[in-house]
């Protein structure tokens, strides 16, 4: 699951919740065995606007795991260059 979790765009399905930048605030997601789940951004960028540097994925409902991506390190272009173990 954890790989999943790394990969929110693959599991994000339905309605997405954007904020003014455009940035996904929240979504729901359904894992590949399709047990459902919700997507939260927890940090959003302030250099690059409509980015996303932090967030967490719930699996199941009642939640029954969380995974959090803690807060990236991103460069001059915006890319993700040193995102930090999980």
């Amino acid at each position: 699951m954890t790989v999943w979790a790394k990969l929110p765009d693959l599991l994000i399905t339905g309605s997405i919740k954007r904020n003014a930048d455009q940035a996904v605030t929240s979504a729901a997601v359904v894992w590949p065995d399709g047990t459902p789940g919700t997507f939260a951004a927890t940090t959003l960028s302030t250099a690059f606007p409509g980015g996303v540097d932090g967030y967490t994925i719930t699996y199941g409902s009642p939640v029954v795991k969380t995974f959090t991506q803690p807060v990236i390190t991103r460069n001059s272009d915006g890319a993700a260059v040193i995102p930090p173990p999980r």
